[in-house]
């Protein structure tokens, strides 16, 4: 079940989500609008315009309905239904844009969990950034670790953090097709001599083994000594201070 009951206001949840388009996609919307500088910090939340683009520019419906289709294309071999409807909605954040201009808190309260999967996993462009593992598993969402490995060894960690219906192979198709999170960091180690690990299956404690438990038993160990240590202390100080008070409290000898 999901732990995310946030509430955004429009303006708000629009600098979310065009935090999360690509370059190439912000640029399409750019060129729809004919204006490759439009799109700033300062005009990201403004609600006006973008709905007047909404209304009124159909090359920007054009880009918006492209968008919608390649994530339908992309999320095609999905075998269940729940992810392969969450599949759409979360590899299409460009289609949010619609949802947030309606008006319908209703359609809009729906697209948190999606803003919260992607802030519980890696950013674009993060090389070394796992996300949030635990967080991920605490709001229902599946975790994909997917670090690179050379030589045996991980040199890159990295991670992605997707909607919980997807589990299996319907996770890796729901990864692989992501452009924030895993293309722009996967993709350009393809023809490189290092490989990028899939894996979207919940990481082994392994507290079967000896090398958990002989970690917990030195941690114990080290608290017990810091315990006795402490102890000792106390009784040191104690100990002087009464036998401070004897010697003040003893009788002086008369000369």
């Amino acid at each position: 079940s999901s732990a995310i009951n946030t509430a955004m206001d429009a303006s708000t949840m629009l600098k979310q989500t065009f935090s999360l388009l690509t370059d190439e996609q912000l640029s399409l919307i750019a060129t729809a609008m004919h204006d490759e500088e439009c799109i700033n910090f300062s005009n990201q939340h403004d609600v006006a315009m973008w709905q007047d683009q909404i209304h009124n520019n159909s090359l920007f419906r054009d880009v918006l309905q492209s968008e919608q289709a390649r994530a339908v294309a992309a999320c095609a071999n999905v075998t269940n239904a729940e992810c392969r409807a969450d599949c759409e909605v979360y590899n299409d954040v460009m289609g949010w844009i619609p949802i947030i201009l309606s008006g319908n808190t209703t359609k809009e309260a729906k697209l948190l969990p999606y803003i919260t999967y992607y802030a519980m996993g890696a950013g674009i462009f993060a090389y070394y950034d796992t996300g949030n593992a635990d967080m991920c598993d605490y709001i229902g969402g599946t975790y994909c670790y997917t670090p690179v490995m050379a030589g045996g060894y991980i040199t890159n960690q990295h991670g992605c953090c997707l909607p919980g219906t997807c589990s299996g192979q319907d996770a890796y198709i729901v990864l692989h097709s992501n452009s924030f999170c895993y293309q722009p960091f996967a993709n350009p180690l393809k023809n490189q001599s290092v490989q990028v690990i899939d894996r979207c299956a919940p990481m082994p404690r392994e507290m079967h083994k000896a090398g958990p438990l002989i970690v917990i038993l030195v941690f114990v160990f080290f608290v017990f000594l810091v315990i006795i240590a402490s102890v000792c202390k106390q009784y040191t100080v104690e100990a002087d201070k009464r036998a401070q008070m004897n010697i003040n409290a003893a009788p002086v000898a008369a000369v």
